[in-house]
């Protein structure tokens, strides 16, 4: 009897280019974070468009590639996506067209960013994460190099902070990447079964280690938060078994105890140049806060646009002599902006999958990892670092994207 012929050509083709097309995945993904650091920090369009042309790849080749989640999750995903739309579209219609271009480019890039985290298989989450280990890696060194030579910056010799900033134009995004990107590493690398967990814990200890080194009043305080709420987790979850009511409120009581140890002994570390006594006192920044609520309650609905606070606090402030550009507070940043409708839904789809991810690990529903990509988001929400581009620079986008897909993580955690 006489065979079929076989095609053993065409199917050895096939799979040649089935690997072409892993590597090239891997390499977009392993590159998109250090393209985003590099490339990423400016106002002008054009050095976004690296960033936003690899974003737009890693969703083409993710496409038709989706991770199994729970009606609750996909639920999520859609009012997240719809709230993201509802942004984009009112930024479109700020008359401050530097302001609408900033905010529309980042709202694009946080879609992506958190679609590629929901879509992402473990191949390519992986790739993610070593670029982003990468990336904390290299930060701290160049931190450790501005602590020595304060002028020297690789990818910002203008920068604008005096303060360590490593890779980036301001200490405070770079506090704000590194509180993210430390619980999403940790997260990832505690339970990954390959050679990349040490480089994954590597990345992590990194981030920690840069926060305070920066200097930063906001990341650092949130750096005490987040290793307040690290231990008050590990707590309730060791008496999660018990019947004793005190062992139930216990975390809740120690919670702010631990907060205040670990903000006093970080104060000292990052004294400045005021010393600790006058750490957290910055009138200025107050100012803008009561600015900020006066401006907002003229359009509290809708908000006033992007950009709109650097054009109104004019009419509400006196004796300004530079122009600021954001009111250094990101929920009223966001009312001032799109209106407290806005801040609120953005706070819910925020809380309900961090304190779901909590919850379910403290009454050991979930794996002993599932917990800190939402510790470190939640660090990076006490910095106040939630998506927004200020007028005058926009460097923030790298410290939200950084932790994109640590955002996703948290959601699909949470919502399981």
């Amino acid at each position: 009897m006489q065979l079929p012929p076989t095609n053993s050509g065409s199917g050895a083709l096939s799979g040649i280019a089935r690997k072409g097309v892993f590597l090239l995945e891997v390499l977009v993904f392993g590159f998109i974070f250090p393209a985003l650091v590099a490339l990423g920090g400016s106002t002008n369009l054009l050095n976004w468009g690296p960033g936003l042309l690899l974003a737009g790849l890693c969703c083409l080749l993710l496409v038709s590639k989706g991770r199994h989640t729970t009606r609750g999750g996909v639920a999520h995903s859609i009012c997240f996506l719809l709230f993201l739309g509802f942004l984009l579209i009112r930024a479109r219609q700020s008359p401050d067209v530097s302001a609408s271009a900033n905010n529309s480019a980042l709202i694009v890039l946080a879609a992506a960013g958190f679609l590629i985290g929901k879509l992402a298989g473990p191949s390519k989450s992986r790739a993610l994460l070593t670029g982003l280990s990468l990336v904390a890696i290299g930060n701290l060194a160049c931190t450790v190099m501005q602590m020595a030579t304060p002028d020297w910056n690789l990818i910002y010799p203008q920068r604008t902070g005096t303060f360590p900033s490593g890779f980036f134009a301001h200490y405070s995004y770079s506090s704000a990447f590194c509180l993210g990107t430390a619980g999403l590493l940790f997260s990832r690398g505690v339970n990954d079964p390959t050679w990349l967990k040490s480089v994954f814990l590597a990345g992590a200890a990194c981030a920690v280690v840069a926060i305070p080194i920066s200097l930063s009043r906001g990341g650092n305080l949130a750096l005490a938060f987040l290793v307040a709420i690290a231990i008050a987790l590990l707590l309730a979850r060791a008496f999660s078994t018990a019947k004793s009511l005190l062992s139930t409120w216990l975390p809740v009581f120690v919670l702010p105890a631990l907060v205040l140890i670990f903000g006093s002994a970080f104060v000292p570390l990052i004294a400045r140049d005021t010393g600790p006594a006058a750490f957290y006192a910055d009138s200025v920044r107050f100012g803008f806060w009561e600015a900020a609520v006066q401006i907002s309650t003229g359009h509290p609905w809708l908000g006033g646009g992007a950009g709109s606070f650097a054009w109104q606090v004019f009419h509400v402030l006196d004796g300004l002599s530079n122009e600021p550009g954001k009111t250094h507070n990101e929920a009223l940043q966001v009312a001032v902006d799109y209106g407290y409708p806005a801040l609120i839904v953005l706070v819910v789809l925020i809380a309900i999958p961090i304190i779901l991810c909590f919850w379910r690990y403290v009454n050991k529903t979930a794996t002993t990892a599932t917990p800190w990509a939402a510790v470190g988001f939640f660090g990076n929400v006490v910095a106040s670092r939630t998506p927004q581009v200020p007028a005058d620079q926009s460097e923030d986008e790298r410290g939200d994207e950084g932790c994109g897909s640590g955002v996703e993580d948290v959601f699909e955690v949470g919502l399981q």
